[in-house]
């Protein structure tokens, strides 16, 4: 069986399992749990939120819904090598558990209970939470084992002819590039983020809420070249995300740039001897350094942010010979 899908099967099963262990248990528990129920728990364990069972059980199948087919989509469409892929499983499933741990454990809590009000959760059910995480991460990461696949080496960029500049002649090329998918996953990030603040899970939502910030900066960014080199930037920031001084560049040219088969994904992306901002797959900036590196920008007119910035390259080292 290949990689991949192992991986994706142990990340939909696992997530199937919890999310029917969790809403099997408020089902054979219903009729035992007061309406409205403790959602939310204080540094004591003590309750101090309700929501209805039905909202209660519809946001719980929701959340483990929507974080399972996130990573669900990060395994499969992903190229995850070598330890990578491993670790991207494992903390997958470690997640669900915890969460569905949790969730389950909240049930329990409101087990019998007269009100809301008088529900208690114990505080050693986060360590039990935390240990079944453990334990589940670490089983996931002996069973997926390391993607054999090799690490893409990428097409070769085909350099650009450098537009010719006079001495002291001024140019400046500069697009903007956004990306659908950043806007959804930060979409996505936020709404699940939101249910989990509302079911009481403050760890996670914090932890989800705070990763949605870059990704909303790097859905739209500016990509300029000129005299001071390459610099891509979010609109507005007067400090580049990323600059490259001409000094730093070899060569530029364009190469075919597939965001998840090349890079793994979208956003400011690294592998080995290779990094770029990434917002889709097609055609793309390849700027070669002077280490030997890449660095890569897809944008529309990639033609042109070459050829000048070769320009200016070669400018650059005719003025200092």
């Amino acid at each position: 069986m290949r990689w991949k899908v192992r991986a994706a099967l142990i990340v939909a099963v696992s997530y199937v399992a919890v999310t029917v262990v969790l809403l099997g248990t408020f089902v054979s528990w219903r009729d035992r749990l007061p309406d409205p129920m403790a959602s939310h728990f204080g540094g004591g364990g003590q309750a101090d939120d309700v929501m209805s069972r039905a909202a209660w059980f519809w946001m719980s199948g929701l959340v483990m819904l929507l974080i399972g087919a996130m990573f669900l989509a990060m395994t499969w469409w992903g190229r995850n090598h070598g330890s990578h892929g491993r670790v991207l499983v494992s903390v997958a499933v470690a997640i669900g558990v915890a969460l569905a741990s949790l969730l389950t454990f909240a049930q329990a809590a409101n087990l019998d209970a007269a009100s809301a009000e008088e529900v208690v959760m114990p505080l050693w059910h986060l360590g039990v939470g935390a240990g079944l995480a453990l334990v589940a991460g670490l089983l996931c990461w002996w069973i997926t084992g390391p993607d054999s696949t090799p690490a893409p080496e990428g097409s070769t960029a085909t350099p650009e002819e450098p537009l010719r500049l006079g001495k002291g002649e001024i140019a400046v090329w500069t697009r903007t590039v956004g990306s659908w998918a950043l806007g959804v996953v930060t979409a996505l990030t936020v709404a699940v983020g939101a249910l989990l603040a509302a079911s009481g899970v403050w760890v996670a939502a914090v932890a989800l809420l705070l990763s949605a910030l870059p990704a909303a900066a790097l859905s739209r960014l500016n990509v300029t070249v000129d005299r001071r080199g390459l610099a891509v930037a979010p609109p507005g920031l007067r400090r580049p995300a990323k600059r490259i001084g001409l000094d730093e560049v070899d060569t530029a040219g364009v190469r075919h740039v597939s965001a998840f088969a090349d890079f793994g994904g979208w956003g400011y992306r690294v592998r080995p001897g290779a990094s770029g901002v990434v917002m889709r797959s097609g055609q793309a900036l390849s700027v070669r350094l002077r280490g030997g590196k890449e660095f890569v920008v897809v944008v529309d007119g990639a033609e042109e942010a070459a050829a000048l910035l070769n320009g200016l390259v070669e400018r650059r080292r005719e003025e200092g010979e």
